[in-house]
């Protein structure tokens, strides 16, 4: 992705019907496929050409995941990203926000598939990250119309979009039941690679994964893994080693983490000192959170990591 993104507001809607020829074609391997797909994005035409020519990866897992396991995700989806493709997930807390953090992170597109309208991400804590997909030239997606709220039985109807819009599809950690797995299922009866994480025996979060593993699965250990498990993609040349430094951090996300690298806070501490509403605060420490930049510490304080 290159130049700057346009910002969160000049966002706009499409909806394109599965016959649109701005619409992949492995859309219509679904057996039960929508009618059309709703699309935000600052950049519409971009992040629609992408999801047709670059690799494209789904990274899912549990929401309730280990720190390993959220770290684990947020590398590997900037590697992907580095290397050229488009992640996808759910926008859910813990690995679908991790990778989708991941990848903005690595410098790359993002979409997020929604159990909800466009207009609607959900969790609320993760509307602060939804904003930054859009900035950086990625995009929300979903069957629904505007104003259609979340609820529990759109989300593994949300998971089949996840399977068909994805070459691959990478869980990082799940439990033995896990909405995960679901997407799994799909991917499988659709063709697409299906890559897990291995975990220890012990780890409630790993059995999903070590099960997928033991049923044919293949292992992802990093982004190389997928990209030898795609080798007919456009992938490209992997970067040099080394660390990539966080994304500079603007807006209210910005004015949290600089008051945050003077002094451990609350959230009602941080809304008093940057003049900021609390729910505005709150997405700023979660998309931070997730990112690795901030860590909740005693007393219900954050503290920058760095």
């Amino acid at each position: 992705m290159s130049g700057a993104a346009p910002p969160a507001a000049a966002a706009s809607d499409r909806y394109l019907r599965l016959a649109d020829q701005a619409v992949p074609a492995r859309l219509t391997h679904l057996p039960d496929p929508p009618p059309g797909l709703f699309v935000r994005s600052a950049d519409l035409d971009g992040v629609l050409a992408a999801i047709r020519q670059a690799p494209v990866v789904a990274v899912v897992g549990t929401r309730r995941a280990t720190r390993a396991g959220l770290d684990f995700t947020r590398r590997l989806s900037s590697e992907l990203a580095a290397r050229g493709a488009v992640v996808v997930s759910g926008l859910a807390l813990g690995v679908d926000a991790a990778a989708h953090a991941g990848a903005l992170e690595g410098g790359g597109r993002t979409v997020a598939v929604l159990a909800s309208g466009v207009d609607r991400p959900s969790p609320v804590r993760n509307a602060g990250l939804a904003a930054g997909i859009l900035e950086r030239g990625g995009g929300l997606v979903s069957e629904y119309p505007a104003g259609t709220e979340a609820a529990r039985w759109r989300f593994p109807a949300r998971n089949r979009i996840i399977a068909a819009l994805a070459h691959a599809v990478v869980v990082v950690e799940a439990p033995e039941r896990s909405g995960s797995l679901i997407t799994t299922d799909i991917a499988l009866d659709m063709g697409r690679a299906v890559m897990a994480v291995p975990g220890p025996p012990w780890g409630r979060t790993s059995r999903g994964c070590n099960a997928l593993i033991r049923a044919g699965a293949a292992v992802c250990e990093g982004a190389e893994d997928v990209a030898d498990e795609l080798p007919g993609l456009d992938w490209a040349q992997a970067p040099g080693s080394g660390g990539s430094a966080h994304r500079p951090v603007e807006g209210t996300a910005g004015r949290v983490l600089a008051a945050l690298a003077v002094e451990p806070l609350t959230a009602d501490e941080l809304a008093e000192s940057t003049r900021t509403g609390t729910a505005d605060v709150l997405s700023a420490l979660a998309q931070l959170e997730v990112e690795g930049q901030v860590t909740e510490a005693a007393g219900g304080r954050y503290r920058a990591t760095a």
